[in-house]
């Protein structure tokens, strides 16, 4: 186990986060925590169409677009690399694919673009690439080998985990999970293998959850979806990466629920 306070970041969804947010108050350092990208969006600049409203509720949903539009997602994360000690990712936010401009600039169909009218009507009609297309594959392809040069190169390679949980096809009351935006869960696991095997085959190390764990919670703080799961998933997660000496030892055995 480690002994210091770790500084975790995050690079992925909601599904990486609320893992984290399980562990104990004091236990961790959240780094920084990027959601709602495509790595298809990294190193393409077309911020200067947003407006200055974009409509969204929260910053944190209105930062997420601005840093997809600008392409610098991953900037912060290599500026920092030397005093990260644990880098979560996860491919969840690629589910609904990128909208790819005439000009070459990609930008993720974020939930939150999606929900930002202004945001939306300065993207390019018919330019929705999803998930899943040889093209979004191969593209993703060549990003995910530039991502991952870039982590050898900056020592983080090691200090990586994958985090690879499939989507939940019910819930804990038995109950069938939703779609989300009309994808079903199988097809989303059929989809998504590809680009986990290819970072795993690509040296990243994966921690993959079992499929007899994966069970959505109705009740989620985020509301019920077949990526916002029960108790256990989180609970194997974060055991997993305390066996790893990835976290802290905290006395409490598996983490604690705080």
């Amino acid at each position: 186990m480690m002994e210091k306070t770790p500084r975790i970041y995050i690079y992925g969804s909601c599904v990486s986060r609320d893992a984290i947010n399980t562990l104990p108050a004091g236990s961790y350092v959240l780094a920084n925590y990027i959601a709602r990208h495509s790595l298809l969006a990294a190193g393409t600049d077309i911020s200067s169409l947003l407006p200055t409203d974009l409509g969204l509720p929260s910053n944190f949903q209105s930062r997420m677009v601005r840093h997809d539009w600008a392409g610098d997602s991953l900037q912060d994360l290599f500026e920092q690399a030397d005093d990260v000690d644990l880098l979560l990712i996860d491919l969840v936010d690629e589910r609904h694919g990128v909208h790819w401009f005439i000009t070459g600039e990609v930008v993720t169909r974020s939930i939150d673009l999606i929900n930002s009218a202004p945001a939306l009507a300065q993207v390019q009609p018919h330019t929705h690439v999803p998930l899943g297309a040889q093209e979004h594959f191969e593209e993703w392809c060549k990003k995910a080998d530039e991502f991952i040069q870039c982590l050898r190169e900056s020592q983080l390679i090691s200090k990586t985990r994958l985090l690879w949980v499939p989507w939940a096809t019910q819930a804990t009351d038995g109950v069938p999970a939703p779609t989300s935006m009309g994808l079903k869960a199988s097809t989303a696991n059929r989809l998504f293998a590809r680009y986990y095997e290819y970072l795993i085959n690509a040296g990243v190390v994966c921690l993959r959850v079992p499929e007899e764990l994966v069970l959505a919670d109705p009740n989620h703080r985020w509301g019920f979806a077949p990526f916002h799961y029960s108790d256990a998933v989180y609970d194997y997660i974060t055991t997993s990466l305390s066996q790893a000496a990835l976290l802290m030892d905290t006395g409490y055995g598996a983490p604690e629920k705080t």
